[in-house]
């Protein structure tokens, strides 16, 4: 009877832990692939609604299975191979758990040589199939709705 209830036991912590790595695949699995934007709303009073109609511009967000993500603006290609990750940590804003997308966003220093890197991170408040959106883990930040 006992060898029973240890074998029971040790399938059950490994049914959890099983579970536990294959949430953080899903969501760098769900993450992959062309994401097109469909608006952002926020700012500083919270109020602001900006869409690729209102904008007239449209961006895609390619994610790719190797950590990187390459942005377009119209078409043109403004960031490529940008590296991202994804952690679990506490939000700024409201001091509870979410699941992070970090975007290493690097820039050229304007008369110089030099690339300046800046981290931009990014609650993921929902991701499934078709749906992504992202809100910015600051004040007076921006929601983003994306689209595959």
């Amino acid at each position: 009877m006992k060898i029973k209830n240890l074998l029971l036991l040790l399938l059950t912590l490994f049914l959890i832990i099983s579970c536990r790595k294959d949430e953080e695949l899903t969501i760098k699995e769900k993450l992959n692939g062309k994401w097109n934007w469909e608006n952002s709303t926020g700012g500083m009073n919270g109020k602001e609604i900006h869409t690729p109609q209102s904008e007239g511009y449209t961006m895609q967000y390619n994610f790719k299975s190797n950590d990187s993500i390459s942005i377009t603006k119209n078409e043109t290609l403004k960031f490529n191979n940008t590296k991202y990750h994804l952690t679990r940590e506490k939000s700024i804003l409201f001091q509870k758990d979410f699941d992070f997308l970090t975007i290493d966003y690097k820039f050229k220093e304007f008369g110089t040589d030099s690339i300046i890197t800046l981290p931009m991170r990014y609650m993921i408040n929902k991701i499934d199939g078709n749906s992504l959106e992202l809100t910015e883990d600051v004040y007076d930040g921006y929601s983003l709705k994306l689209k595959k």
